[in-house]
């Protein structure tokens, strides 16, 4: 069954390359209709759509750098904000996508409006899957602590044994930094929508098409 539904998966998902600055970003195109562009692992995030989706909206599931190797030796300023939008826009140019939905999730979430804010006239409509309202160190001191004040023994425990190889992930594998980060860290991230709900100050609808945006996102002055 495994093996049958790696086939189907292999024939309904286009797996391509594109180039930039020396990283080899892996993007997938998955379904037909309106495009979305979802920023992100191109392995990861397809398998979390629903398949009915997939008979409605063509998605563009796109690595960023943190995701794939890196072309030489590990620099700060490789991966830094501006360089992932320009590697977006490189992407949507060498597909030529013109009008179309861009989606992040979590800390994606800031990649995706920071591309909106400088390339606005590409965009149709934005949507934010569990994001935070800032990713400040305030803001993530307020996730550890809700974390600790709220989460059952168990849970620490887990998070506690997992944290615990982080260290050791990134020395190992450190051109996989963000990707160990992600894994070993699950326990933590997935409490982060409660807390968003308490920590939010209002709810407001930006004049941006169809974006509701839960607490202030700076990086939206000036869209």
């Amino acid at each position: 069954m495994i093996a049958l539904l790696k086939k189907l998966e292999k024939r309904t998902i286009s797996m391509n390359n594109i180039n930039c600055e020396g990283f080899d970003l892996t993007y997938c195109v998955k379904g037909q209709g309106k495009q979305i562009v979802v920023i992100g692992s191109s392995v990861y995030y397809p398998r979390l759509f629903s398949e009915n989706l997939y008979k409605h909206f063509q998605f563009y599931f796109l690595d960023h750098r943190g995701f794939v190797k890196s072309p030489g030796e590990l620099k700060q300023e490789d991966y830094i904000l501006d360089k992932i939008v320009e590697d977006i826009e490189a992407t949507r140019q060498f597909l030529k996508l013109e009008n179309f939905i861009i989606l992040g999730h979590s800390g994606h979430a800031f990649m995706a409006l920071s591309y909106a804010k400088k390339y606005p006239q590409y965009i149709e409509k934005i949507i934010l899957l569990n994001s935070a309202p800032t990713n400040s160190q305030e803001r993530q001191q307020q996730s550890f602590s809700y974390f600790n004040e709220t989460a059952d023994t168990e849970r620490k425990r887990q998070f506690e044994h997992d944290i615990a190889f982080l260290e050791d992930d990134i020395r190992n594998d450190p051109e996989r930094r963000f990707v160990h980060m992600c894994l070993r860290m699950g326990h933590i991230v997935s409490m982060i929508t409660h807390l968003m709900l308490q920590i939010c100050g209002k709810v407001f609808i930006q004049i941006c098409k169809s974006l509701i945006i839960f607490g202030e996102y700076p990086l939206l002055n000036g869209i």
